[in-house]
């Protein structure tokens, strides 16, 4: 009772599983694409769809939609100035409603109001996204048949028919596994298909599993293995209650964290749909070829993820007992992990080893990559289906691993002969460790900080999240003419006579085709462009035609929550990087002999500071490179030479600089913001007497906030610094 109490009530335990699911939440809330209001609407217009066939609904909508979009031909010929262009709108406003439209418009016939805009705008999505079911559920029978179709075919072919063949079996099998025809229903799909389908899920639940795993090696951190493994439970009945309080964690973080996510997104999306009609209702569900309720795919995916995750909380587990060197054994199961993840990612379909992506640890955390992706594993010479291979294997193996972990603990004694590897280490830290006692007292900072601490683990994750995660922003249209952004981007350079000729070139060469809506909007950028380029001559201001998209990227005003997103994973990098630099003295009981010191107070202190500026300096460096490289490789190198009245949002400047020196200012004013948080951090830990405190006590003052801001809560964002690393909003806002 008290290593259940000890191990599954634990405060970072929950503190963890508190902090994994606001991540899941947040992200679920933040990455939305429907406009405000979708939902709602979608709620309103499914009854109406679904009470009938699916080839009437999908006419009905379909006719619906035509409707809609013909009153925003509407929309369009209103606001429309240019009047060639409107007279080719006319023509299809007359073909829609009649050659006295206009009258009818002038008499207020037709609600284009604001609202009615936006109404109509969400219905025509709303509509968009049924006809996207409808069709699923009208093709998904037309798939049975071709596959049925494609197993006659192949099965009538020699290359394939070989009888004993793999082949052959396999051809077989597929026409068994495939039902001739499945009841379909049209369902709220969102809720179910955001759980089954999402990544995010398994991996935070893993993180969870190697958290618990790790809670069972208390004693050998604490030094009491020794006496842990004399006393007369602590073996064999401890292993047995470990094992189970293993299932019982990973059973409550899979209620706590998945449950809780999918209640989550049963209130978004509104509600999980009708849980009784058949899995292959829904589009994700197309190659899963049994016949089964919702419900219980859904029983299933839970009871697999607490069984999945209990076998790699026992296997990381089992490899944690066999190595005595703690740091080791660390480094053992992290080495397996990669392992692993690399075989499971890596390889293809087609590749003969494709069986170890099934034998695999992370096919029970990343379960939608095997259980709805339909293949046959050639198994000396028979067919198995990759994710029946996967869940046949769990019984074993769970046997396996329950009597290796539990002959771990019974048979490792605390104390082993020579280990070969920590020989080798120690003659590696020898020199290391005589490198590091000649370090001054900024460079011992940096060396407790990096290495002591694990700080060059979040340098590292920083440096991997921006050069291979982080994606590049969307550009901000707000910030420039779009519809001049292209012949921009295409003529980029200092504006001259050649820039005027190269317009009446082109514009010379448009007008030759015949009138259209396209080539008339065309003609009127062109004319625009070089209303502008001759502005530009007169005034004799040097500017240049550029591409405006990676300036309007880097500098938007958090389009996507792509500033948000930064200012998240900023904040938390700093917090546990810099929270033990003082905190960790403090724990370690040092405080008050560093004070006694005669450099142990401002001297000190101004190391430590400076040794946090350069950290913080270095992240930002690896970040803003990232960013930088992931600009150039979406949108091409940017014209830093121009002026930085070239770029639109800065056209009004009274003051000469180039955009290079914007971009710089830009990125130190996101800087600043850095320095501030880490100057927030270094505060939390001051007042902490233990590092891991202090790096809840600066997530909860900078992530958290940041967290929230990032789901949408405006409240929050003057609460953190996240408007600093978005210094045009923060300038929009106090303007």
């Amino acid at each position: 009772m008290r290593e259940a109490k000890r191990v599954l009530l634990a405060p970072k335990l929950w503190g963890l599983l508190a902090m994994l699911l606001a991540l899941n939440c947040m992200l679920l809330a933040s990455q939305d694409t429907h406009m405000e209001g979708f939902y709602t609407a979608y709620q309103v217009a499914l009854p109406e769809f679904s009470a009938l066939p699916p080839e009437e609904a999908e006419i009905q909508a379909e006719q619906e939609l035509v409707q809609l979009q013909e009153l925003g031909l509407l929309h369009m010929f209103r606001d429309e100035e240019n009047p060639e262009i409107k007279a080719l709108i006319r023509e299809d406003c007359a073909d829609a409603f009649g050659a006295d439209f206009e009258a009818r418009l002038e008499a207020g016939e037709f609600d284009l109001s604001d609202a009615a805009i936006q109404e109509n705008y969400k219905r025509r999505e709303v509509l968009q996204t049924l006809l996207e079911q409808l069709a699923h559920l009208r093709e998904y029978p037309a798939y049975l048949e071709q596959v049925q179709a494609n197993v006659r075919q192949m099965s009538a072919l020699s290359l394939f028919n070989q009888e004993g063949s793999f082949s052959s079996r396999n051809i077989e099998k597929t026409g068994r596994d495939f039902p001739a025809s499945v009841e379909l229903q049209l369902g709220n799909d969102f809720a179910v298909t955001m759980l089954v389908t999402d990544e995010l899920g398994g991996y935070s639940l893993l993180i969870f599993t190697l958290f618990l795993a790790l809670q069972f090696l208390e004693e050998r951190k604490r030094g009491l293995w020794s006496l842990v493994h004399g006393a007369p439970e602590g073996r064999a009945r401890l292993a047995g209650k470990r094992s189970l309080l293993l299932l019982a964690g990973v059973a409550l973080g899979t209620l706590v964290l998945l449950g809780c996510k999918l209640a989550f997104g049963a209130v978004i999306y509104g509600g999980l749909g009708d849980l009784t009609r058949n899995v292959q209702s829904l589009s994700a569900f197309a190659d899963f070829p049994w016949v089964l309720p919702v419900w219980e795919a859904l029983f299933g995916y839970f009871l697999l993820k607490i069984l999945g995750m209990w076998l790699v909380g026992l296997a990381i587990w089992a490899i944690l007992q066999a190595v005595n060197h703690l740091p080791l054994a660390i480094g053992a199961a992290g080495a397996v992990l990669v392992a692993e993840y690399t075989l499971f990612r890596a390889i293809p379909d087609s590749y003969g080893i494709v069986v170890l992506r099934y034998v695999n640890l992370f096919a029970l955390v990343d379960v939608p990559k095997i259980a709805l992706h339909y293949l046959n594993l050639n198994f000396f010479g028979w067919p198995v289906q990759g994710f029946l291979l996967s869940l046949g294997l769990i019984p074993p193996l769970l046997g396996l691993l329950l009597a290796a972990n539990l002959f771990l603990t019974v048979r490792k004694k605390p104390v082993s002969r020579q280990n070969s590897l920590l020989v080798l280490f120690d003659r590696l830290r020898i020199p290391f460790s005589k490198a590091v006692g000649r370090l001054r007292l900024l460079g011992y900072e940096l060396y407790k900080l990096l290495w002591l601490q694990k700080g060059i683990l979040v340098l590292l994750a920083v440096a991997w999240f921006s050069f291979f995660a982080l994606e590049a922003p969307y550009p901000d249209t707000q910030l420039y003419d779009t519809e001049l952004a292209g012949l921009s981007a295409s003529m980029e350079g200092p504006i001259t006579e050649d820039t005027l000729a190269g317009i009446d070139e082109r514009n010379a060469e448009y007008s030759a085709w015949e009138p259209s809506e396209a080539v008339l909007r065309q003609l009127e950028i062109l004319d625009r462009l070089r209303e502008k380029a001759s502005a530009s001559l007169a005034a004799n201001d040097g500017l240049w035609l550029i591409n405006q998209a990676p300036f309007a990227a880097l500098m938007g005003k958090n389009v996507g929550n792509y500033q948000r997103q930064n200012a998240v994973v900023l904040l938390l990098s700093l917090s546990l990087l810099l929270s033990g630099i003082f905190a960790q003295e403090k724990q370690n009981r040092m405080t008050q002999l560093l004070h006694g010191t005669p450099r142990g107070r401002r001297n000190l202190l101004r190391k430590k500071l400076l040794a946090a500026l350069g950290l913080t300096v270095l992240v930002w460096l690896l970040f803003e490179a990232g960013e930088l490289h992931q600009l150039i490789e979406s949108y091409g190198s940017p014209a830093l030479a121009a002026p930085l009245q070239s770029f639109d949002a800065f056209a009004s400047l009274p003051y000469s600089a180039s955009l290079g020196t914007g971009v710089l200012l830009y990125l130190l004013l996101r800087l600043l913001g850095m320095l501030a948080a880490a100057g927030v951090v270094l505060i939390c830990s001051r007042l902490c007497k233990n590092t891991n405190t202090a790096i809840l006590l600066s997530c909860a003052v900078l992530v958290l906030p940041a967290c929230l801001s990032y789901m949408g809560i405006e409240l929050f964002s003057s609460l953190s610094p996240v408007r600093l690393f978005s210094p045009l909003e923060l300038l929009a806002v106090t303007s």
